[in-house]
């Protein structure tokens, strides 16, 4: 067991709100997961392919309600785990800061899915999650500190 003391990062939140768009900046993406340690230096990365990627796992939040189930966690694990060389997911690193959460994610998503639960997903992560509901103009609307 260990704690986050600082909570969960604003970043996934950030991730989420950019991938709920209609047409996410896709560079802001890339930019966010390279800011965050998941992409390295000196990788490129196909953009569609990282939509392509990231869309499904940003979609029981970006519906009013998603119903998790076996069929959808095994598609997801077949997806992510795919070793073609084609696969995005190739291409990512897991900062070790960030394997808590996510060992503690996919076993609380495996078990939504073992039980098949339905709800409203997305009401939670603008309640819970971080970063998603921030304005991210409001920085740009302080006055900078002189002096």
């Amino acid at each position: 067991m260990d704690r986050l003391p600082d909570g969960l990062p604003p970043f996934f939140g950030r991730l989420l709100r950019i991938m709920h768009t209609p047409d996410p900046d896709l560079a802001e993406v890339e930019r966010e997961l390279r800011d965050n340690g998941f992409l390295r230096p000196g990788f490129s990365v196909d953009l569609e392919a990282l939509r392509t990627f990231l869309a499904p796992l940003a979609e029981p939040s970006s519906v009013d309600t998603f119903k998790f189930s076996r069929e959808w966690m095994r598609w997801e694990a077949a997806r992510v785990t795919d070793m073609s060389a084609s696969n995005v997911s190739r291409q990512f690193n897991l900062p070790p800061s960030y394997v808590l959460i996510h060992r503690v994610s996919t076993a609380g998503i495996g078990v939504l899915c073992q039980l098949e639960c339905e709800g409203a997903f997305r009401a939670e992560v603008l309640r819970w999650v971080p970063g998603y509901t921030d304005d991210p103009l409001a920085s740009a609307d302080q006055p900078v500190p002189t002096g």
